[in-house]
């Protein structure tokens, strides 16, 4: 079936892979909104579990569920798949192991007609499988609606909980189908600047309305360390490459988001040696990081204190051997609790 633009006010994209555990639950908070002007497009990514029969069974039931099926070629593939079959006038990223609360659509509608704005950006609970809410990423007291792109860059870049693409609504007419750099970690946010670029007005809210399910199983849960530091490095040079050619940021904001770049890098340096990985794989990863470009700029212009603040200075003197015996003090804490 041919697609008529502005067909629906939402079309909701779920890339799918082996989550039969979940997808019901996913696709149920959807059904169950009590808001009916959707889409949603389901996009099987050649799962080997039961993922396709439950979502082709849903479909069959219900006239406003799409499947799609295709082969792997992983999430940001599958987004822009979906992307590609969008009908709706905004678009809406659901994981298929997470789920809408209640009233949430009709919340974003409401927002998105207040504000007259190209992207909103609503808060997230972070769940643990019993539904229990560990953690908030909600940054905002009340309503905020920006339009100058030197504040929007900033606030969005200077906070890693702004990245994920599932606590946005996107204009459809702002979302471009472009060649991105592969990342297993990252992908979200090089998405997001893009679509920032081209909206006009983006608005925040205070509300938690996305529910992010915490699986042990995941990528960010199981890093590998030495993709995760070169995803790193990639973002960090795609970001401000970026940002230098279009001069939205002031010296001060190119600060800020330096500062949190560098505090980002240490995070990683903290994680990797108190990771189980042999010390001659912490010094290479290390050794690695202290001689790379990006970084070097990033200490240079940026700053951080306290703990990470340590972590950086040692990292800028080459004394691996000390980060690593940090590592160890780290880990032997975490065991006694």
């Amino acid at each position: 079936m041919e697609c008529v633009k502005s067909q629906f006010f939402f079309s909701i994209i779920v890339p799918i892979y082996n989550c039969e555990d979940y997808i019901s639950a996913c696709i149920e908070s959807v059904i169950n909104q009590g808001y009916d002007n959707y889409e949603m497009i389901l996009i099987d990514d050649g799962s080997t579990d039961r993922s396709l029969d439950i979502c082709e069974d849903y479909a069959n039931r219900n006239t406003k569920i799409i499947v799609y099926h295709k082969e792997n070629e992983g999430q940001l593939k599958s987004r822009q798949y979906g992307i590609e079959k969008a009908c709706g006038d905004y678009l809406l990223f659901l994981d298929a192991d997470d789920y809408y609360k209640p009233g949430s659509l009709k919340i974003i509608n409401d927002t998105i007609q207040k504000t007259e704005c190209d992207l909103l950006i609503f808060g997230v609970d972070l769940v643990e499988n019993k539904g229990k809410v560990r953690s908030k990423w909600t940054e905002e007291t009340c309503l905020i609606v920006l339009s100058d792109k030197g504040e929007i860059f900033e606030k969005v870049l200077s906070s890693f909980s702004y990245n994920s693409m599932c606590r946005k609504a996107v204009k459809n007419s702002c979302i471009q189908i472009i060649d991105l750099p592969i990342l297993f970690h990252g992908e979200d946010l090089i998405q997001s600047i893009d679509i920032i670029d081209q909206a006009k007005k983006v608005a925040f809210i205070d509300q938690t309305l996305y529910c992010y399910r915490n699986n042990p199983k995941s990528v960010t849960n199981n890093p590998d360390y030495k993709v995760l530091l070169g995803d790193h490095i990639k973002l960090s040079v795609y970001v401000f490459d970026f940002l230098n050619s279009r001069g939205y940021l002031n010296v001060s904001q190119y600060n800020t988001i330096y500062s949190y770049y560098l505090l980002r890098f240490a995070i990683t340096m903290k994680d990797i040696v108190a990771s189980n990985m042999s010390s001659s794989d912490k010094k290479e990863l290390l050794k690695l990081l202290a001689e790379d470009d990006i970084y070097k700029k990033l200490r240079n212009k940026g700053h951080v204190s306290g703990k990470y603040g340590v972590i950086t200075s040692l990292l800028n003197l080459r004394l691996y051997n000390v980060l690593c015996i940090i590592g160890v003090i780290l880990r032997i804490r975490k065991c006694l609790g």
